[in-house]
């Protein structure tokens, strides 16, 4: 378990490390395919675990104000919508994250070969449109 883990960790360091030294992101272009394949197989992976486990009863452990420990048997709901104020802003760190993105946009524009509005326009459309279809993937 532990020592599997460290092998993949350090692997994952060995193979990444000469990627953060490049000048330009033309030369990152492989790490970008590498970036968005783990993203898609991470995806994959959880949503074939939560479908094989969607509406079953589970145990869940947890411990009162008063230190006791009691263990409840539960069937999870799934709601698509926030019930409350407070539950939508869990939402806020998700849209600060892809708002911070947007930086990206002039330096990506300059590392085209021939940057014009209309390749810029269809990078952002994949980029947006793929990123809409793992979001959700991901929360449905």
């Amino acid at each position: 378990g532990q020592q599997l883990r460290m092998v993949v960790v350090c692997s994952a360091i060995v193979l990444l490390a000469p990627m953060c030294y490049k000048s330009g992101l033309a030369a990152l272009r492989m790490l970008c395919v590498a970036s968005v394949a783990s993203v898609v197989l991470v995806t994959l992976i959880l949503g074939f675990r939560a479908a094989s486990t969607i509406g079953t009863a589970r145990d869940v452990l947890f411990v009162d104000p008063e230190g006791a420990t009691h263990t409840i048997n539960i069937v999870p709901q799934l709601p698509l919508w926030a019930e409350s104020f407070t539950q939508a802003l869990y939402v806020f760190p998700v849209i600060g994250i892809s708002f911070q993105c947007h930086f990206n946009a002039l330096p990506t524009h300059t590392e085209l070969q021939r940057p014009t509005q209309q390749r810029m326009r269809r990078i952002i459309s994949l980029s947006v449109v793929s990123t809409a279809v793992l979001y959700t993937c991901m929360g449905v």
